[in-house]
């Protein structure tokens, strides 16, 4: 199956940026499969942006998704869109809304990728 589109889900603190990979399959349903956790400076960014070119294989879509929590995601949401990546920062009562509606009841990206049926 070829990936259309990659999502690297960031979960900004004041220190550090946690990331999740995944991809929506043919049913559109999320697939999530691998995990790193990053620091939140700009040697962070850069070993962020290493870990997704490994991860990338032919699929040129590629999309960071975060909240906008405080002022800690700033820096790296403009440092991608500095170096021409797709960025989305949702307001966090959205992504909580929207978490609301899932089968997934859980708080942390590393139970969601347990969850994730066939993984």
């Amino acid at each position: 199956m070829k990936v259309l589109k990659q999502c690297i889900g960031v979960d900004v603190s004041k220190d550090s940026l946690p990331c999740c990979a995944g991809y929506p399959d043919q049913n559109r349903r999320e697939r999530f499969f691998k995990t790193q956790p990053f620091e939140n400076s700009l040697s962070g960014f850069k070993e962020l942006c290493k870990w997704v070119k490994n991860l990338q294989g032919s699929c040129d879509d590629i999309w960071y998704i975060m909240e906008a929590t405080g002022v800690y995601y700033e820096n790296p949401a403009y440092w991608l869109l500095e170096k021409g990546q797709n960025v989305s920062v949702l307001l966090p009562s959205k992504v909580n809304h929207y978490a609301r509606t899932l089968e997934v009841k859980t708080k942390t990206g590393e139970e969601c990728v347990k969850h994730q049926p066939g993984l």
